[in-house]
């Protein structure tokens, strides 16, 4: 059936499937957009095969896993629907020279990376700021290069529990 305008491929791909497996052919779209290959589903209803189209309940890419009996498919988040309102503050370190650089410390809900080489007091300002902020504060360190001991050690000497 020739068309005026453009065809997925997927349209042609269902189509085919469908005359030639008749019910045995199973149509899936995902992407829930139009003009994605829902007319190609058509043929396969017709011949008693099984289609499924997503919706567009939320466009647009989605991770997903293929499991024993069906696909599991992760909705997308979309960060403006997370947000919480917080007031904008710097959080001190206890080090008023290291504030001073910082312009008064580090600001509240921000990501911070701490780099330097070994000894140079990473951990020494980290763990204190960390344990000044921890009541009610959310925070998640990242710690790749530290002897798991000696961490849990360094962490304890300034009031910090795994």
């Amino acid at each position: 059936m020739p068309r005026m305008r453009s065809r997925p491929t997927a349209d042609r791909l269902f189509e085919t499937g469908a005359a030639v497996f008749g019910s045995r052919v199973i149509g899936v779209i995902m992407t829930g957009s139009d003009h994605d290959g829902t007319d190609g589903l058509r043929p396969i209803k017709a011949a008693g095969g099984l289609s499924v189209r997503g919706q567009a309940f939320r466009g647009g890419y989605h991770d997903f896993t293929i499991k024993t009996g069906g696909v599991a498919v992760f909705p997308r988040l979309v960060a403006a629907e997370h947000r919480t309102g917080f007031a904008r503050s710097q959080m001190k370190s206890g080090v008023s020279e290291l504030d001073a650089l910082l312009g008064g410390g580090i600001e509240r809900g921000s990501s911070t990376l701490i780099l330097g080489p070994a000894g140079t007091g990473k951990s020494t300002y980290a763990f204190p700021t960390w344990r000044s902020h921890a009541s009610g504060a959310k925070g998640l360190p990242f710690v790749f290069d530290k002897e798991l001991g000696l961490l849990f050690q360094q962490g304890e000497s300034h009031g910090l529990r795994p």
